[in-house]
């Protein structure tokens, strides 16, 4: 278990699962921006990239088992969140199947990538594993549907089929 705090946040990995939770009477954001190989993305507290997985649906969560091994779940505390400079995606929660409040973002589940071993990487980006493809999110909450940087990241959103857009296999092979 690695414990870290700062500013207000304390960020709990127990289990590979994140979690946000502000101190009392703190309201901290539950992410911000960076910018990572694919452009600005939004990233958690710790820095690490968020992920929306295409077989996932709007306040619904479809990853358990090994998939939540390698992509964490974002676990919150909290309900609602503050605005963040820079960001107009919308911030909310979803019940997951075991019981978790986790973080949405414009109403999808989002996630963090065990193959993300420092802040600012994307090694998930475009990725397709545990039946779906899996993207960063723009400062708008869309999902950035490129692999290489050009400029911001604005991507579009998909309509949760995860058959649009292009994305690579997984070289990782964690399923």
């Amino acid at each position: 278990m690695r414990l870290s705090l700062g500013l207000g946040t304390l960020l709990v990995a127990v289990v590979g699962v994140a979690v946000v939770a502000p101190e009392a009477g703190a309201a901290n954001p539950p992410a911000h921006t960076a910018t990572t190989s694919v452009g600005k993305v939004l990233v958690g507290p710790s820095g690490r990239t968020l992920y929306a997985f295409a077989a996932d649906g709007v306040g619904r969560s479809n990853c358990t088992g090994a998939c939540a091994a390698n992509w964490p779940p974002v676990l919150v505390k909290v309900k609602t969140f503050p605005k963040v400079s820079g960001v107009t995606a919308k911030f909310g929660t979803l019940r997951r199947a075991d019981g978790t409040t986790q973080l949405s973002v414009n109403g999808w589940p989002v996630y963090t990538f065990k193959g993300d071993t420092a802040s600012g990487q994307a090694n998930g980006q475009g990725l397709n594993a545990a039946g779906g493809l899996w993207w960063v999110l723009g400062p708008n909450g869309a999902w950035v549907k490129t692999t290489t940087k050009s400029g911001e990241a604005g991507g579009s959103t998909s309509g949760g089929t995860g058959s649009s857009g292009s994305g690579t296999n997984d070289p990782y092979s964690y399923y």
